[in-house]
């Protein structure tokens, strides 16, 4: 029994180090879950450390990137002062934070915030769009239009239905809140406007992959 023992300790350490990239699927895709539901952060560093792991867990990136297992919801989004596109990202149950530099802030207003993605609209226009801070996935809402039956004081606009371009481009100032609606299929981003807005009422459209393979959405 010692001769053995013995044995096995005079081996080279490199022999004795388990072959980690190697672990049974089943055991990878139990400890990325369980990851992925402490918070999704976890769950990207895990994928991180090899390709084996990461073809046998799901990416965040993949589809149009917003599944709602892959969503920041633990993290907040501070401004940061040493640059327009720069955000602090704090997580309010670790305390963990980090510094991110968004090169889509040059071209974008930062809306606000839905379920940890930030929402973005572009500075030329009023296309509206979703960026998961962690993951990078960026989901194209699709041309707004207006729910004519629901709408609260919406200005009539050469009598068509269309939240367009012709609007003052949205900003920060003008959004009272934001929200994502998972009970319609695809889920649904919901803006609430201030009073002092154009047009007191919320705007919703559903995300999509593309502009040219998104749902339509509406305003009401």
């Amino acid at each position: 029994m010692m001769s053995r023992l013995a044995g096995s300790l005079d081996q080279p350490m490199a022999e004795r180090t388990p072959d980690w990239k190697n672990l049974p699927t089943g055991l990878v895709e139990d400890i990325a879950g369980q990851l992925l539901n402490f918070d999704v952060a976890e769950h990207l560093r895990f994928r991180a450390v090899c390709k084996p792991w990461r073809d046998c867990t799901d990416n965040p990136r993949t589809g149009n990137g917003m599944d709602a297992r892959f969503r920041p919801r633990n993290w907040i989004v501070l401004c940061h002062c040493s640059t327009p596109s720069c955000r602090t990202l704090v997580n309010v149950a670790t305390g963990g934070r980090a510094n991110v530099e968004f090169l889509e802030l040059a071209t974008h207003h930062q809306l606000g915030t839905a379920d940890g993605l930030l929402v973005l609209a572009n500075r030329r226009s009023n296309h509206v769009s979703l960026l998961n801070p962690l993951t990078g996935a960026f989901s194209w809402i699709p041309p707004l239009t207006i729910d004519l039956d629901r709408a609260v004081n919406v200005p009539p606009i050469c009598g068509s239905s269309s939240f367009s371009s012709s609007w003052p481009p949205l900003k920060p100032s003008v959004i009272n809140g934001a929200g994502i609606d998972d009970s319609t299929s695809p889920s649904t981003l919901v803006l609430c406007l201030r009073s002092s807005a154009p047009s007191p009422a919320t705007i919703t459209g559903c995300t999509g992959a593309s502009p040219s393979s998104a749902p339509p959405a509406r305003l009401y």
